[in-house]
């Protein structure tokens, strides 16, 4: 039976520490959950484009529409983004803010989900329940797929069709209280963290992982 397609348009859904709107999109109205995340380091702005663009592009497969539901969280950190920041408003790296193997630190903050956009978005993933996480973050002098909990089949698909190198969380630096590590091993969910090479034009870090992006979003 046809399901009706849903299209929220950008909702304000909190707000970041200096007042600036987080906003949250959905579209679709399938039995399949999947969350996008459009940015957690300010400076990292690769993602942006993949962020405005993706609706459009998910709706364009009416069948997708009706076999899945897509959130898109536009940024966590906007506060970041407008000051060209990793951190937010309060100097706090928000992806070592969770609370799996959190190490205190001056960039980390004292205790876990204490700043408010982190627990915005760990609000967001209790009300979702997403059966698969998507974040966009950027990485000096290359790209890759790294992945984190049951994705590793995911990221090999994403690879397949982006060229992006696979690199899974425990072959990389450590990584004390991100996000992926809490929702991935916390909480056994697939999480795919999209590395673009760092300083690349966004709509160029769409057109590569396009094809990818909506190949994973499908399962």
């Amino acid at each position: 039976m046809r399901r009706d397609t849903i299209d929220t348009g950008w909702q304000v859904i909190g707000q970041s520490i200096e007042g600036r709107d987080i906003r949250l999109r959905t579209v679709g109205s399938g039995p399949r959950v999947v969350l996008w995340i459009g940015g957690i380091h300010g400076n990292e702005p690769e993602g942006a484009h993949s962020t405005a663009q993706l609706p459009a592009a998910f709706l364009a497969d009416p069948q997708r529409a009706e076999r899945v539901t897509l959130h898109l969280i536009e940024d966590v950190n906007p506060d970041g983004r407008a000051a060209g920041s990793r951190f937010n408003a309060e100097g706090i790296d928000l992806n070592r803010n969770y609370p799996l193997a959190f190490a205190p630190a001056k960039r980390h903050s004292t205790a876990p989900l204490d700043q408010p956009e982190s627990v915005l978005l760990a609000a967001q993933l209790a009300a979702l329940k997403p059966a698969l996480l998507i974040v966009a973050h950027s990485w000096p002098e290359k790209h890759f797929i790294n992945y984190d909990g049951p994705a590793a089949d995911l990221a090999a698909r994403f690879s397949a069709l982006s060229g992006y190198p696979v690199v899974a969380s425990d072959g990389f630096h450590p990584t004390p209280g991100s996000l992926g590590s809490w929702v991935g091993i916390g909480m056994g969910l697939p999480v795919l963290t999209l590395e673009h090479r760092r300083g690349t034009a966004p709509v160029d870090c769409w057109q590569r992982t396009e094809a990818a992006i909506l190949a994973v979003i499908d399962g």
